[in-house]
């Protein structure tokens, strides 16, 4: 699975998310909605997505997610664990902290407003973010750009997500954390927690951290859960490009599920320097039913396709 073409793959500096309806879906009537604090897009009135573009209160991130049938899979904010916010993106630099929310963490503060328009097959959210320290200060700089396609051959909800971060000034900023599990990180809603399972494609050997908790090097990482009665599956994929590829997964069923693509920081400190940005691209499917690594495999080849 791993080629010189997938390694070979050129990648704009951008942030990406892509959401994908299958092969039933039309690619008319994309509609892009926005609030003070929101961006939502849809498709012929289905749901596809929901965007945070305001700091809340420490993160800016993606709120809600939907299933080609309409089951969203992201839980905001929850009493357990008030800094998890569905779909966000969030490493440490030592003692400055953007993982957790408060005022004594780091805060990711856009920088300037959102730019969302829709397009023939597509609806494009552009934004900036600034990584401040708890003191205020800029240290780390975000690119992010969002871009919901409609149509294709994945029968899921399809999203890619690109992020690019550099250095604010001239020093170098070490990326360091205790945190096993910092990076883009997905909390699902309570009806899929404890009763799934992962799926790995490659076999490889994961590192047991605790409880449940485990970290996995791989090509994608899939969890496999329902609501209710409806199973549903959710994959996440890493581009060949990324910055230590495969990538390092971490995830848990219990006491709640949660994935995350990480850098493996907590073992392996990385120091960002000036000009040397890090450039990370990763794939997130949504998939209604249980679906089996033939079928994720499949969708995480398209998705290769799509990011190149």
């Amino acid at each position: 699975m791993r080629n010189s073409t997938e390694h070979g793959m050129a990648f704009a500096v951008v942030v990406l998310l892509a959401a994908f309806v299958g092969p039933w879906g039309a690619c008319a009537g994309i509609d892009v909605k926005e609030t003070k604090d929101c961006i939502s897009v849809s498709n012929d009135g289905n749901p596809i997505l929901e965007y945070q573009q305001t700091s809340n209160p420490n993160k800016v991130y993606v709120s809600k997610i939907y299933t080609p049938s309409g089951l969203q899979v992201l839980l905001d904010s929850p009493s357990d664990h008030v800094h998890h916010h569905g779909l966000m993106y969030a490493i440490d630099s030592g003692k400055n902290v953007w993982w957790m929310d408060g005022k004594n963490m780091g805060k990711q503060v856009p920088a300037g407003k959102a730019e969302a328009k829709g397009e023939e097959k597509a609806a494009i959210i552009s934004q900036s973010l600034n990584w401040n320290t708890s003191s205020g200060k800029t240290i780390l700089k975000e690119s992010r750009k969002i871009t919901a396609h409609m149509g294709g051959n994945v029968p899921a909800t399809l999203l890619s997500w690109r992020t690019v971060l550099s250095v604010a000034g001239n020093d170098p900023v070490p990326l360091t954390t205790k945190r096993h599990y910092a990076g883009l990180g997905i909390r699902f809603v309570r009806k899929m927690d404890k009763i799934g399972s992962f799926i790995f494609p490659d076999g490889t050997d994961s590192t047991p951290v605790r409880g449940t908790e485990n970290v996995t090097p791989d090509r994608w990482c899939a969890y496999s859960t329902s609501i209710d009665d409806k199973p549903v599956t959710v994959a996440m994929f890493s581009a060949p490009a990324n910055f230590r590829h495969p990538t390092y997964w971490f995830t848990m069923t219990a006491p709640f599920a949660y994935i995350s693509a990480t850098l493996n920081l907590y073992r392996q400190p990385h120091t960002l320097k000036p000009g040397s940005p890090l450039d990370l691209v990763y794939g997130i499917a949504v998939f209604d039913g249980k679906r089996d690594d033939s079928i994720i495999g499949a969708a995480y080849l398209e998705w290769l396709k799509l990011i190149r």
